[in-house]
């Protein structure tokens, strides 16, 4: 995956402690035949899948505090705009 690791990195920290063994007859069969880079099949062969899926999450549009008389609990409601619409996620305490 080369420099998108970083962004698979940033979106699951906790990978960069998983062991991926050794990985030097790999790196041996992509030099042999030289394979090109992560980046030139993102571009050439999957060049929709940054629009649908970035590699960067999109910033949050509105964060805040959603509370209703009720039911007494609070929702913690973010909202984020992706490149092809919005998307809401919800954290509930009760």
């Amino acid at each position: 995956m080369d420099e998108y690791k970083e962004y698979l990195y940033q979106r699951r920290p906790h990978y960069r402690n998983i062991d991926p063994g050794d990985l030097t007859a790999q790196f041996a069969i992509r030099k042999k035949h030289s394979c090109k880079p992560f980046s030139w099949f993102i571009k050439e062969v999957a060049f929709d899948l940054p629009k649908k899926y970035p590699p960067v999450e999109p910033p949050l549009t509105a964060e805040g505090e959603v509370t209703t008389t009720a039911l007494h609990f609070i929702n913690v409601l973010q909202v984020a705009r992706c490149h092809s619409g919005y998307y809401t996620r919800f954290t509930s305490e009760l």
